[in-house]
């Protein structure tokens, strides 16, 4: 259908013109009132002693480690370091001390029999070049306004490995560092800063945890010289690999000697050798002796142990009420797939009805219907304006393309324009009959109202009927529709149009639509012009749509929805341009909300939403509430020159399940976060998801 007349877009035109464009168209808040001053960290870098180390400290946030660090600072000549992060940052954090890019950095040896390094050989207790050495240590929570001690050493290296395995959450850390300390019989491996063993002062004054924390730390320092020929970043990534590949677990004991494996025995035994040797020096007289025996019956359990069977240190980590909100979660998640995939298709394969309904309700021969009542609104105004000099239809319909009249008329009664007849739009198979009334708005101003009464509409597959329906149209300056409409090329158009009507829109029972969908309801729509450099009115985009109303079947679906879209640069996208662009395309919002129920489920609303922000960028999100509890699936898409895709479940108390992959990815692994603390992670085993939670439990998903 094509309209030439400018003039005819005083009615109805317009909204066609401009659906038809449309249809073608392709963490919690910020805190505040944050605490003055920030987490402070106290601790030490301890391998020996790390002196003149860079320490970085990065945030921890959805089990990522950020890529730049929050603050940096410097360790003192003893090792120790003590930095405030910003009063903006709360959460774990992790820890890396490491050389600085000047080499000044140097740390002690503490390896009894001497260390090598580049070369050059160092006796116990001399400082020696840094070099590529790193270490770092996860703190589950660095809170604002408190201070934690937060030591960096071997041990929680090795932790930091095995947390990192289970997904970077302040549980899944707090777990990680306490399992590695009750292997060692210690109480704290970032709380407990050890003492410089090569000091023969800080050694003596120490109690048991200190001195056997240190004992062991320098251990790895002496089998990293006797098994990995001096390399300690070696030896230790060996170690910490080996712990997280094993769950954190240690291999008790060997049956042959490997020199790539480290096992408990091996640890423990070369720290309890080290207090033996530091007995026999007589500035050491007086060093605590129950470091030396709680070491030996590590090292004895150690030993009688099955050979290469793995230690079973199990921790027991208490689920927080936050753990619980996340497994009660993953629960209403997988009741809510189980029953729309599979427990009861036949209540899916409804709820699918219910989510369609409005499509077919609006199928290719309810657009004749809209068709044909354009063709009577036009031709009702040129008949006004031609006053009335013909009774017949085809008279007023010369504008319309490809448009067969079949028979009709035209009659004015008291202001009232009736039109009747049987019409067949351009590509429609079947004629439409029309009758329809039509009440002309004033003749001068800037607002004009007509009053529309779709008596029936109708061919073999619908019928449309309205009552009360409105059409406001709103133009720039003051006009007069009789004489300002005398000359086709100079006749005003309207800068905004908004149409509200009463309708029942119904399906009939064909061959081929055997239970047909009734809308009945409000349409209402506000389309605004858009214009050119000159000011000129080139086309008509509907600012906002909203249909309102009940839909149904004859087979007893029936549900009260609303449908709503709105583009929010409608007044400068040009639809008459063939293909969008990256500086021509609708921004656009769609929204379906309704009532629905499933089998074994209680009633829930539903809100159903879709956004497109850019060019090639598009989200949709799905609501669920019923009672007190709620689910929201959202997904977005990024074009194909990123090919990545996002996708998120929430719920009412915030637990949100994350995911992402690139669009060709079949498998996206995911997290399970709560106020960005991550809880658990989703992997792909055998083509199952399985959720790892950071109290060591699992599941199915």
């Amino acid at each position: 259908m094509a309209f030439t007349s400018p003039k005819h877009l005083l009615y109805l035109s317009p909204l066609l013109l401009a659906l038809s464009a449309c249809g073608s168209g392709s963490n919690k808040s910020p805190d505040s009132t944050p605490e003055t001053k920030g987490a402070i960290i106290n601790g030490a870098a301890i391998k020996g002693i790390i002196k003149n180390g860079l320490v970085e400290v990065y945030g921890v946030s959805q089990g990522q480690i950020a890529d730049q660090p929050i603050i940096t600072g410097t360790t003192s000549a003893a090792g120790n370091y003590s930095i405030t992060l910003p009063a903006t940052y709360s959460g774990p954090v992790q820890v890396v001390v490491k050389g600085k890019t000047d080499g000044t950095s140097t740390m002690t040896c503490d390896a009894l029999d001497g260390c090598t390094n580049g070369g050059a050989s160092y006796t116990f207790g001399a400082d020696m070049p840094l070099g590529n050495i790193s270490l770092e240590a996860l703190l589950p929570n660095a809170e604002k306004g408190k201070t934690i001690t937060g030591s960096v050493t071997p041990l929680t290296h090795m932790a930091a490995a095995y947390a990192k395995s289970l997904g970077l959450h302040a549980q899944g850390i707090g777990a990680a560092n306490l399992k590695i300390a009750n292997q060692f019989g210690l109480s704290n491996i970032t709380g407990t800063i050890p003492p410089d063993i090569t000091s023969s002062s800080a050694a003596t004054s120490s109690g048991t945890n200190e001195l056997q924390y240190a004992a062991i730390s320098a251990a790895v320092a002496s089998i990293a010289q006797d098994d990995f020929n001096g390399d300690f970043s070696a030896a230790l990534a060996n170690i910490s690999q080996g712990y997280a590949d094993n769950q954190g677990q240690f291999i008790n004991n060997e049956s042959m000697d490997n020199p790539n494996v480290v096992s408990l025995q091996e640890l423990t035994g070369t720290a309890r050798s080290m207090i033996d040797d530091l007995e026999d020096r007589s500035e050491y007289a007086g060093m605590n002796t129950g470091a030396k025996t709680a070491l030996m019956q590590l090292e004895t359990d150690a030993e009688n142990a099955t050979p290469d069977a793995l230690t079973n240190t199990q921790v027991t980590v208490t689920v927080s009420g936050d753990m619980q909100k996340v497994k009660n979660f993953v629960q209403d998640v997988r009741t809510w797939g189980n029953v729309i995939e599979s427990d009861v298709q036949s209540k899916a394969d409804a709820f699918d009805t219910q989510l369609t309904m409005a499509s077919e309700a609006l199928d290719d021969s309810a657009g004749s219907l809209i068709e044909v009542l354009a063709v009577a609104v036009v031709a009702a105004n040129k008949a006004y304006e031609d006053n009335f000099s013909s009774n017949a239809l085809s008279a007023y319909s010369s504008d319309f393309e490809g448009l067969t009249i079949h028979s009709g008329t035209i009659a004015e009664t008291n202001g009232t324009i009736n039109v009747t007849g049987s019409v067949t739009p351009e590509g429609a198979t079947e004629a439409v009959a029309v009758d329809v009334d039509v009440t002309i708005p004033d003749k001068t101003g800037t607002i004009f109202n007509a009053k529309i009464t779709a008596n029936d509409i109708s061919n073999t597959s619908s019928t449309l009927a309205g009552s009360f329906g409105d059409i406001t149209l709103t133009f720039a300056n003051s006009i007069n529709i009789e004489t300002d409409f005398e000359n086709n090329e100079t006749a005003p158009e309207p800068d905004s149009i908004k149409i509200k009507l009463k309708a029942i829109l119904a399906q009939k029972v064909t061959t081929t639509i055997t239970d047909p969908v009734t809308f009945s309801g409000e349409i209402e729509a506000n389309i605004v012009a858009v214009k050119d450099r000159t000011d000129e009115i080139i086309t008509y985009n509907p600012s906002s749509i909203v249909l309102q109303g009940n839909f149904a079947n004859t087979t007893g679906d029936s549900f009260d929805a609303i449908l709503s879209g709105a583009i929010s640069n409608a007044d400068v996208f040009d639809n008459t341009v063939y293909d969008e662009s990256v500086t021509n395309f609708a921004k656009f919002n769609l929204t379906l909300g309704f009532t629905g129920q499933l089998d074994g489920l209680p009633e829930a609303s539903y809100l159903l939403t879709g956004n497109r922000t850019a060019f090639r960028k598009a989200d949709v999100s799905l609501a669920i509430a019923y009672g007190t509890r709620r689910i929201d699936i959202s997904a977005a898409a990024i074009g194909e020159n990123r090919g990545t895709a996002e996708f998120k479940i929430t719920n009412q108390q915030g637990v949100e399940l994350i995911a992402s992959s690139a669009l060709s990815d079949e498998q996206m692994s995911a997290v399970l976060t709560l106020d960005g603390i991550v809880y658990g992670t989703v992997r792909y085993v055998h083509d199952a998801p399985v959720i790892t939670y950071s109290d060591g439990t699992f599941e199915t998903l």
